[in-house]
């Protein structure tokens, strides 16, 4: 892994560095250009118009300035534009500077410039490429701007290599859930936000392992009392017994729920693709697969909802809700459904138990379904034990899209007490 960092911190160099540095040739052979073409070309008008003002004034020309190229002709140069980046833009500055002068500049065999006076002679001042001096100047910046542009990216490489090798060695304990997050005090920002994230969801990792150690602890707990039932039943050899034989029948049954539940839960309805349903005749569907063993009561179901989500999840969920309401309750089980600004809120409720005893202690399997699937929506489950016995299930969940197109589900479950939400995004 710190191989890796290194290779990528050298890449990140190297890009730098050439990306910088090609920019920086660009521009400095555009600045060269520009500022040199100027710079010469008044020196070029300045040398010329000296000779025309010895041309007027009828004086020859000097020896010391003829021995520098410069010379007097009436043959006119040929007629060529400039091939160079250079002669052009020396023909462009003089021409701005004397407008009615005619120029003409040529860059072979040697470079010199040509410009025409009243007198109809012709003044040829020859000059030297910039290409010694632009070269010089270009070695000396370019390198100048390497060292720079090395010693930043090495700077820059080193502030975000470091933090994430510290974020490597500490692997073990992000995976634990104990990363020292005051470590990347210093980090950039985008490296302590990943591990933020990640540590985040290492935790989350390993609180849905102690869940799953919970519910296989709630599975072993819930299939004892049927299989000691059973076994007390073969060993008084009752099973001759029609009532005995009815209640291996129902033990056996039972453990074939859990077993079910189990394997729901398991596979927690991601595969489930979100489809369009109406949740008037889902709700409606719920209460008449339990109708036959309870009366339920469903209010508010009048009309088509459309919704959009995990169907075949949310119609577990609230199964297992109205499933607890009657074996933890007496009838009847109402199940209601109303709009709350844009959440749904779906309330299964029953009679309290006139025995006064208190509902499951949250184990069970069909309570994790739910609270599985509410994750699942972006949501959350909890249960709370009251004093006087009752019992509340509760989940919520952020409510970030208030389009009226798409709701939240809030869905209620009754143990022993008056109605309790439970919030599942969808």
């Amino acid at each position: 892994m710190n191989s890796s960092l290194q290779a990528m911190s050298l890449r990140l160099i190297a890009g730098c560095s050439a990306s910088i540095l090609l920019v920086a040739a660009l521009l400095m052979s555009w600045y060269t250009l520009e500022q040199g073409a100027q710079q010469l070309a008044r020196t070029l008008v300045a040398t010329i118009a000296a000779q025309a003002a010895l041309i007027e004034a009828g004086l020859p020309l000097p020896e010391d300035v003829a021995r520098q190229g410069v010379r007097w002709t009436t043959t006119p140069p040929p007629v060529r534009p400039p091939d160079t980046p250079l002669g052009r833009a020396l023909a462009q500055e003089i021409s701005n500077l004397q407008p009615d002068w005619q120029v003409r500049v040529q860059d072979h065999p040697e470079p010199q410039i040509s410009a025409r006076l009243h007198a109809g002679q012709w003044v040829v001042v020859p000059f030297k490429p910039l290409s010694a001096s632009v070269l010089r100047a270009s070695f000396w910046i370019l390198g100048a701007t390497t060292i720079l542009v090395i010693l930043a990216a090495t700077w820059l490489t080193r502030r975000i290599g470091r933090p994430l090798s510290r974020l490597v060695t500490q692997a073990d304990a992000l995976l634990d859930g104990r990363l020292d997050h005051s470590s990347f005090a210093d980090a950039p920002r985008e490296v302590a936000a990943l591990a933020a994230t990640l540590a985040d969801a290492a935790l989350a990792r390993r609180r849905q392992q102690t869940e799953r150690q919970n519910w296989l602890a709630g599975l072993s707990h819930d299939l004892r009392t049927p299989l000691a039932r059973l076994r007390f039943a073969v060993e008084l050899d009752s099973a001759r017994d029609l009532a005995a034989q009815s209640a291996i029948v129902a033990d056996i049954e039972e453990m074939d729920e859990l077993v079910g539940q189990f394997i729901s839960l398991i596979r927690e309805g991601r595969d489930e693709a979100p489809t369009p349903f109406d949740l008037a005749e889902l709700v409606l569907d719920v209460a008449d697969r339990f109708a036959r063993r309870a009366h339920i009561e469903v209010i508010g179901a009048v009309s088509e909802w459309p919704m959009h989500g995990r169907a075949f999840a949310l119609r577990r969920a609230l199964g297992n809700l109205v499933q607890n309401a009657i074996v933890h309750g007496t009838e009847p089980v109402a199940i209601a459904l109303e709009r709350i600004d844009t959440n749904v809120v779906i309330r299964v409720s029953n009679a309290a138990r006139s025995d006064g005893e208190p509902g499951a202690q949250g184990f069970g399997l069909g309570l994790s379904v739910v609270r599985m699937v509410a994750s699942m929506f972006g949501g959350r489950f909890d249960i709370e034990h009251h004093a006087d016995g009752r019992t509340t299930a509760t989940g919520a969940a952020d409510i970030a899209d208030s389009r009226a197109s798409r709701y939240r589900f809030i869905i209620a479950s009754l143990k022993s007490s008056p109605a309790h939400p439970i919030l599942v995004s969808s």
